[in-house]
Formats: structure tokens, sequence, C-alpha cells
């Protein structure tokens, strides 16, 4: 075995968390309590440079491993029998990472989960917005606002929204680098269907046994949209905040409390679900080429459930 026999590379916003969950069940698996270290994608990048919207720069800073020595300890409760995998999903989408697995870990398998790009998008910047990582709570002027400071939020992927949705092109630069059977495609809407189906597919791949898991509702957070967006800030300003007062479980449990009535049920607009599935016609076609499955439905607006 090698430092990682497995990695969970992606797509963000589409189970990775729950594949993640479903295989730290399994006694054959090694999985680290950090669930994102980001190594492959942010290797030797100096964190304390980092500039941008201070709630996400704080949240990179503590939870990435930027060196290789960091990178190993992180397994080092694995016992020698185990499988020992980690899930970054920033590794699907970013353009180091490919180069980074195949250079230090050439035999690794990798596990790729992939949701309707347009309902990805608008989950992934709803939770921008609730983990206080976004600002602009209009979609569209969020959309087109990354242009304009991509430069200075490179190591900050959170914010680009797009790039990560282009399935098709991300998938076939890592075929271009790993065979084909070294990588497993699966789908989110199949296991809100069937995880079992879906986790029995995942064990073969590995090589494991099957094992009596544990399916509770996939992992997904969608807790809607801020109604006062003043109220929303404040809330995350003190939520993040280090004062003794904010500490105060009272404090926090107030603010939690606030932030859940200042919500309302949050949908795509027709106009916002046709704009994007313009975007993402060419790539999808793309992706069906490349795994063979008919994915007509995420062009016509309807995801499966």
């Amino acid at each position: 075995m090698g430092v990682v026999d497995f990695l969970i590379i992606g797509a963000p916003k589409s189970g990775t968390t729950s594949l993640y969950n479903y295989l730290k069940q399994h006694p054959g698996v090694f999985l680290p309590e950090l669930k994102e270290p980001k190594y492959f994608a942010l290797k030797d990048v100096d964190l304390t440079s980092l500039t941008g919207n201070p709630v996400a720069i704080d949240q990179i800073r503590h939870s990435t491993v930027t060196t290789w020595t960091d990178y190993q300890s992180l397994f080092e409760g694995a016992q020698a029998q185990q499988l020992r995998g980690e899930a970054s999903p920033i590794y699907f989408h970013n353009a180091q990472a490919p180069t980074n697995i195949k250079a230090l870990v050439p035999e690794v398998k990798l596990i790729v989960i992939l949701r309707d790009p347009v309902s990805a998008v608008y989950s992934d910047w709803l939770h921008n917005i609730n983990e206080g990582f976004e600002d602009i709570y209009d979609l569209h002027k969020a959309l087109t606002a990354w242009s304009s400071y991509r430069e200075t939020n490179k190591y900050i992927p959170y914010l680009d929204y797009l790039t990560k949705r282009y399935y098709g092109r991300h998938l076939q630069r890592y075929y271009t680098l790993f065979p084909k059977e070294q990588v497993l495609v699966l789908f989110y809407e199949d296991l809100l269907q069937d995880a079992s189906l879906v986790m029995n597919q995942v064990t073969d791949f590995l090589g494991l046994s099957q094992h009596n898991l544990s399916y509770t509702q996939v992992h997904m957070k969608g807790r809607g949209k801020p109604v006062f967006t003043t109220l929303h800030r404040w809330g995350k300003m003190l939520h993040h905040q280090s004062s003794s007062v904010v500490n105060n479980r009272y404090t926090r449990r107030l603010v939690v409390e606030i932030d859940k009535i200042n919500r309302k049920k949050a949908l795509l607009s027709r106009e916002e679900r046709m704009y994007l599935e313009s975007l993402f016609q060419d790539d999808i076609r793309l992706l069906e080429e490349l795994t063979q499955r008919n994915l007509t439905h995420w062009r016509s607006g309807n995801e499966r459930r």
C-alpha cells in the first residue's frame, strides 16, 4: 500500500461527504478526520499570502495541508491491512491536482461523483452565502463577479461557481493522465435513489468486501436564502469572531436561532436556469461521450431525485 490508496476527488456539492461518511464505516478503510486536506491542489502554497474573503481565508488556512510530511502524517493511524483514502472535492476542477497526483501517487484509485451542474451551481452559491464565504446575494452578479477578482482569490476557489461544473473537460484531463480503469465515475442522483447499490460499486472498485453500512440521508446542506442580508452578515460576523462574548454558548445559540428564522425557501428562477443550461450544453455532451451515460435530463432542467 502507498501513502494513499484512493481519493474522492469531487465534485463539490455532489455527495462527497456522504461517500466519505459511508466509507468511514468500513473496517477495511482508513480516512483521516480532516475530510478535505486539499494537498494535491495547494501543494507548497504559502497560505499566509492569501487575500480575499477573510472567512474563506481562515477556513482554508485551518483545513489545508501543504507539505508532503504533513500529508503523510494524516494516515499515521491506519492499520496495515486498511486502505487509506481522503476526500478533497477541489481535486476534480483544480488545474494542478491531476499532475500532482500523477507525480506522487500514480497508482491511486480515483472516485468522482457528479451532480446536475445547474442545480450544483445554485447549491454551491447558497452554501457559500450560508458559510459567510460569499458577499453577493444575487446569483447572476455573483457569477459575473468572479472574473474581476479571481487573480487575488486564485487559491480560494469557493466563488468560482462555473469552472467547477465543466465536468466533461475535467474528466477528460484525468483520462489523459490515468487509465479509465483507475477512475470510478458516479452520479449524485443514483446515490439519492439507492445508496447501497452505489456503495457496492465503490467497494468493488476498491477491492473491498461488502459490509453492512448505515445509509443516512445524503449529506447536503440546503438551508435556503437569507431574507435580510444585513442581519445575515451581522450573524456571520459574530459567529466567526473569537471574543469571549461570542464564545458564550448562549450568544452562539441566539445567532443560530436568528439565522434559522432569517431564511426563505430559495429556488432557481426560470431565467437563471435557462442561462446556466446554455453554458453547460456542450460540456454535458462531452461528459455523455466520456461516460456513455444519457444525461438529457441535465439539459432539460429536470434533475432526477
